[in-house]
């Protein structure tokens, strides 16, 4: 039983399902069908039933007799609404004709249809017989009116052929840019005249209508005119020059051609009178103009033949390989190289038979680009007549007409021999001049590397020893006295170095942002001490209005400030010297002052001279090269410099620089000196060096810092410790027996442990050019000997990565430990 109800519930619920989905097929593909809704209704009622069904099989396994309930409420509206709605529309439905009466409509129209379609075309049958009577009636019509038309129109065409031909007459007589009479033979009167006729003359049309020939002609009376009618009737014309007078007197020249007609049966006499004055004045205007020509072409003649420049004028010919020829060429080609002009007109290869062998092809080359450029300057060697070669030099330009289509090349030669051989001479001294310039500066790099190896050593174990604290007063007094000696020394040397930079054009500039205040204070107490133990005052005044941060090269203008404040401590033997500071906008002026032994007059043009010192000067201290120097500097550097002394009272010198305002860079406050070590794990450093002084120097600075440190004495060492000691860094100096420290690197950069190692290049030398190799040349940076500490802390910092550690930062961290282990 409970299968049969299953089954037979499934089957009716899948029917009454199925039967919607086909309305709503039919409904859909039905666009046009009547009472859509109905149908959708049914569709619901249909569906509402077989839910009813569906609910059956479902309370046979969960008893939802409430849900089944809803359902079948709602399936039983919806058909009483569907039983409502479908009443009414009864009466519609059984108004719908049959299958049989509408096939019966559609036959009754399709017969009325055929017999409309017969009186259709019988209705077309006799327009098209009325159309053709039209036609013919109307083409005959046509045919008159078009046959009328051309005789009205050649009647018209034949008045109107008169009339344009009076009007052409007369508007041709009237028009005509020549004075035309028209004068009866027998009596002399004017018989009619065109307006040029009078307005030429000046006069009115009536005024002129009462004149005769006679009256206007100057040249003519009463009976050379009659004389002149008969002639001209008896030859049928004639054609003569004459002068009139206008009414204001004015003479003009007239061109008369006169001839015998016939009108109106009537024998004339038609006389155009030609006004020719202005050709009479530009007859005799080019008459004077062909004068000056001859005369321009007399002196253009002398000047081209006599000028110490070849002047020659080139034609364009078909020959691709020598594509010009010699149209023109002065005479003046005969003093300049023996041959005369028509050897060059005969043969259009004798200039490039002449050039010299090796330049014939970049001349002639040169010379095809004459095309494309318009304009050429060449230069070359020529044989003269007499055999030997002569440097010429050509200029060349391309005359072109209004297409742009070449017409000639017109071109000047010059004979410069002479300036090649003074520019030979001129070149071979300017190579003995670098060559020596190259030996000065070779000598120079090298005494200078003599120089500052031995300062490494003093400068360095120096700074070592001023970093320790158990030393007495009296041995930092010493330890200062051979710092300021040894930074006094080195700079000597760094004046000859700036100086050979200055002079081979090859020192730089290089600004920055610094503390304009500080930096003065810090030249300021230097100085101050100088005169203090000289016994002299020292005067120090600058401006409020400087700016605090400003933008140039600090390290230059403490070169330049040093010198002069140095000079005028060291001629100042009583009295004072003075720094004084102050601005105008971004100017900085700095005046130094003293009461010194002053400049006489006839020295002060030698004052600026590299190596100079005066003679009446007491002191012979130093190289004579500070002043000249800091002229140069402040001149690359865009500033002036200007002097006032007297000399027994002392001198000014004032130096203005352009300094413009910066804003405030980032600044450390803590005292590299106060550097002892570095934040993090141990690092290994290896010094590579030929001299065991900068080793053991270099050895002591960096153990002081807590770098583990190894020494090698040449590069051959370097690579062989490289394995077992395993450097984080690497010093190496450049100059080294065998193998130099860029051989050293290239070596050391081959090695699989000695890739990531960081180089660092040590020199004595202190040229830009060596800094720019050694970059090349694999080193990470590049530090001068005698080392600065300053500078080899900031490259070790660079290269390592490092954080340092402070003395006075650990003071405080103890201090403070302290006060936490022992509270007041």
């Amino acid at each position: 039983m409970l299968l049969l109800h299953v089954l037979s519930d499934s089957l009716i619920t899948a029917a009454y399902y199925s039967i919607p989905a086909a309305l709503i097929y039919f409904v859909i593909k039905r666009r046009d069908l009547e009472f859509r809704g109905i149908f959708v209704l049914f569709g619901i009622f249909i569906t509402a039933c077989g839910t009813t069904h569906l609910m059956e099989i479902w309370t046979l396994w969960r008893p939802d007799y409430v849900l089944e309930g809803v359902i079948k409420l709602f399936t039983g509206l919806v058909s009483i609404a569907t039983s409502v709605l479908l009443w009414p529309l009864i009466p519609y439905a059984l108004k719908l004709p049959s299958p049989a009466r509408l096939e019966e409509a559609n036959r009754r129209l399709q017969h009325e249809i055929e017999e409309r379609k017969g009186k259709e075309w019988e209705i077309r049958r006799l327009n098209a017989n009325l159309e053709k009577m039209v036609e013919q009636r109307t083409a005959e019509l046509v045919a008159a009116n078009a046959q009328l038309e051309d005789e009205i129109r050649e009647r018209r065409r034949i008045e109107e052929s008169l009339r344009e031909s009076e009007n052409r007459y007369r508007t041709l007589f009237e028009q005509m840019p020549d004075a035309l009479l028209l004068v009866d033979i027998e009596s002399g009167a004017l018989i009619d005249f065109n307006p040029k006729a009078y307005q030429n003359l000046e006069y009115s049309r009536d005024e002129f209508s009462k004149l005769r020939i006679c009256d206007i002609d100057r040249q003519e009376s009463e009976e050379d005119v009659r004389r002149h009618i008969e002639k001209i009737r008896d030859t049928g014309g004639d054609i003569f020059e004459t002068e009139h007078i206008t009414k204001t007197g004015i003479v003009r020249n007239i061109r008369v051609n006169a001839k015998v007609i016939q009108l109106n049966q009537k024998q004339l006499i038609q006389a155009v009178f030609t006004d020719i004055t202005n050709y009479k004045q530009l007859e005799l205007t080019l008459r004077t103009q062909q004068k000056k020509l001859e005369q321009s072409q007399h002196r253009l003649e002398y000047i081209v033949n006599t000028s110490p420049s070849v002047i020659y004028i080139l034609s364009r010919t078909d020959n691709p390989e020598w594509p010009f020829k010699v149209e023109f060429i002065g005479e003046t080609i005969t003093r300049v190289t023996g041959y005369e002009p028509h050897q060059w007109y005969r043969d259009e290869r004798f200039w490039i038979d002449r050039v010299h062998p090796d330049d014939r092809a970049t001349a002639l080359e040169n010379l095809k680009q004459l095309f494309t450029h318009g304009e050429l300057t060449i230069q070359y060697r020529f044989r003269h007549k007499d055999g030997s070669y002569r440097w010429f030099h050509d200029k060349l330009r391309l005359l072109k007409d209004s297409d742009g289509n070449m017409i000639e090349a017109i071109g000047t030669c010059i004979d410069i021999t002479e300036r090649k051989q003074a520019e030979l001479a001129l070149k071979e001294a300017k190579e003995a001049a670098e060559t020596a310039n190259r030996a000065k500066t070779e000598f120079l790099a090298n005494i200078s590397h003599e120089l500052r190896t031995p300062l490494n050593g003093i400068l360095g174990f120096t700074q070592i020893l001023q970093k320790q604290t158990d030393i007495t007063p009296k041995h930092r007094e010493y330890l200062d006295y051979i710092s300021r000696s040894g930074h006094h020394l080195l700079m000597l040397i760094n004046d000859l170095l700036d100086l050979s930079k200055i002079e081979a054009g090859r020192l730089e500039i290089e600004n920055s942002v610094f503390h304009l205040p500080e930096f003065l204070d810090g030249i300021a107490e230097m100085f101050d001490l100088r005169a203090t133990s000289k016994g002299i005052g020292f005067k120090y005044e600058k401006a409020p209005t400087l700016p605090e941060y400003v933008f140039g090269d600090e390290k230059r203008l403490r070169q330049i400030l040093i010198n002069l404040l140095g000079n005028a401590i060291k001629f100042t033997h009583k009295g004072y010297a003075a720094l004084k500071v102050f601005n105008r906008g971004t100017t900085v002026w700095f005046q130094i002052e003293d009461t010194g032994l002053g400049i006489a007059e006839k020295d002060m043009e030698r004052i600026f001279l590299a190596f100079e010192q005066l003679a009446d000067h007491d002191s012979t201290e130093g190289t004579g090269l500070g002043l000249a120097i800091s002229k140069r500097l402040i001149d690359a550097m865009g500033g002036r410099i200007d002097v006032q002394s007297t000399a027994g009272q002392g001198s000014i010198f004032t130096v203005s620089l352009s300094l413009p305002p910066a804003s405030n860079p980032s600044r450390s406050e803590v005292d590299d000196t106060q550097i002892i070590g570095y934040e993090g794990k141990t690092r290994r450093i290896m010094i590579v060096d030929d001299n065991s002084d900068n080793l053991a120097m270099l050895s002591a600075l960096l153990a002081s810092l807590d770098f583990i440190v190894e020494t090698a004495s040449s590069g051959k060492e370097c690579l062989d410790k490289l394995a077992t000691f395993r450097p984080d860094l690497i010093m190496v100096d450049l100059l080294m027996p065998g193998m130099d420290g860029a051989e050293t690197v290239k070596h050391l950069r081959r090695m699989d442990s000695g890739q990531e190692v960081k180089v660092i290049a040590v020199t004595a030398h202190a040229f830009d050019d060596i800094r720019e190799m050694c970059l090349k040349s694999g080193f990470d940076d590049f530090i001068t000997k005698p080392v600065d500490l300053q500078d080899l802390l900031k490259s070790l910092q660079t290269s390592l990565g490092l954080t340092w550690r402070y003395a006075l930062a650990e003071s405080r961290e103890n201090r403070q430990m302290q006060t936490v282990r022992n509270p007041a």
